[in-house]
């Protein structure tokens, strides 16, 4: 089943002398895979198999930048993975990420690649803004040792997201099917991210949980995205 973006999503923005580059045929030592879930998505390039490259073993913020790549800056991507120590062996035909010493490089100081990959093409979205910040959660964590305090929404969120990206490279040997299973567990932070903006936005309230469970709360976030999507 191909994956379909939902109709509430931000219309991508992408620079304007950004080009494919050339289809040459990869490397042997670089493994290629072209994701059979897609996303469809105005304004971004079409055309062509255009390949991303990043190293094997891809986890959390390598993971987050696929789909961020896939549902707002290019549907038809094709992911690359080449093994570590050896990113020298990259395909010259494809668009380096997470690869230290390519501008969409690794976590440092300018901070995930999922944050260079939003200011690179210019996605402008509080939900995309929110979701940088739990990616940069969960990194801090691995990376640094963060633990998010009481009031860091974000932070908590990045966390969690860490131990299941954890737990997904348990269960999927291979990298193109590990990002084939995040799509969704993503277009769903997604939604909630993007839930929790516009209710921030509009002021309004939540209703009161009562004896239908979440039911309300979903009801209501529902017809609040769906309002977002018809522009009403």
């Amino acid at each position: 089943m191909f994956w379909s973006a939902p109709a509430w999503r931000s219309r991508p923005v992408r620079r304007k002398n950004w080009r494919r580059p050339s289809n040459r045929r990869p490397p042997s030592t670089a493994r290629s895979s072209k994701s059979r879930v897609r996303a469809p998505s105005e304004g971004c390039p079409r055309g062509g198999n255009v390949k991303w490259v990043t190293r094997n073993y891809v986890h959390l913020d390598r993971v987050a930048c696929p789909w961020l790549i896939k549902r707002f800056i290019d549907p038809e991507a094709e992911f690359v993975f080449v093994p570590w120590g050896r990113e020298d062996e990259r395909p010259a035909d494809a668009i380096p990420f997470a690869i230290p010493g390519v501008e969409l490089g690794p976590h440092d100081a300018r901070g995930t690649t999922f944050q260079k990959l939003l200011t690179k093409y210019k996605l402008d979205d509080p939900a995309l803004e929110r979701m940088a910040k739990v990616i940069a959660g969960g990194v801090d964590c691995v990376l640094h040792g963060y633990r998010p305090g009481p009031g860091e929404n974000e932070g908590q969120i990045g966390v969690g997201l860490l131990a299941i990206s954890d737990g997904l490279m348990l269960i999927e040997e291979s990298d193109d099917r590990l990002i084939e299973a995040s799509l969704v567990l993503y277009d769903a932070l997604y939604a909630h991210l993007k839930a929790c903006a516009l209710l921030e936005a509009s002021g309004e309230k939540l209703p009161p949980r009562g004896e239908r469970g979440p039911a309300p709360k979903t009801e209501f976030l529902r017809a609040l995205l769906k309002r977002r999507a018809s522009g009403s």
